[in-house]
This record gives structure tokens, sequence and C-alpha cells, in this order.
């Protein structure tokens, strides 16, 4: 109980999109376990092979990553941007 295989979470993945354009998903997020980075890998390359398209992968923590980008790069452009994230 409370583990459970790569290709089992993307059967359960598939079966919560149903009815969404799968190739128009932008991010999945994960904590991190090798079954999570497996599954990651099983569903790319489900993509590329149906779709011709691929995630970018920023990582584990997609929201951490983008913000930090964001806040660099406001911070460059000198601009006075303000990013307020809601969770």
């Amino acid at each position: 109980m409370g583990h459970a295989a790569a290709d089992d979470l993307l059967d359960k993945l598939r079966c919560n999109l149903t009815g969404l354009h799968i190739p128009n998903l932008i991010q999945v997020s994960m904590d991190g376990p090798n079954v999570n980075w497996k599954m990651f890998d099983s569903l790319q390359k489900e993509l590329k092979d149906n779709h011709d398209v691929h995630f970018l992968n920023i990582g584990i923590c997609g929201l951490h990553q983008v913000h930090g980008a964001f806040h660099r790069g406001s911070k460059a452009s000198g601009l006075a941007v303000k990013l307020v994230l809601a969770i």
C-alpha cells in the first residue's frame, strides 16, 4: 500500500486527462522520487511519438524554478515588477 509503479501513475494520469488535448499540457509537477521521473520520461516519450511535442524539463519543482527565473529577469531588466504567488 502506498507504492505505485510508473506505468500505474501514467495510466491514472491519462484517465484523469480524458477529454483534454494532451499536447497542450503545460507542466507535470512531482515530488522527485524515481517512480515519478520514470512516469515523466514515459509521458515525454508518448507525447513525442504521438504528437511530436515535448515538455521543457525545469526540474521537480517548476514553480520555484519559474519564480526564480522571473525574479532574476525582472531585476536584470530594471523594471519595477512585483510577483505575488498564491499557493
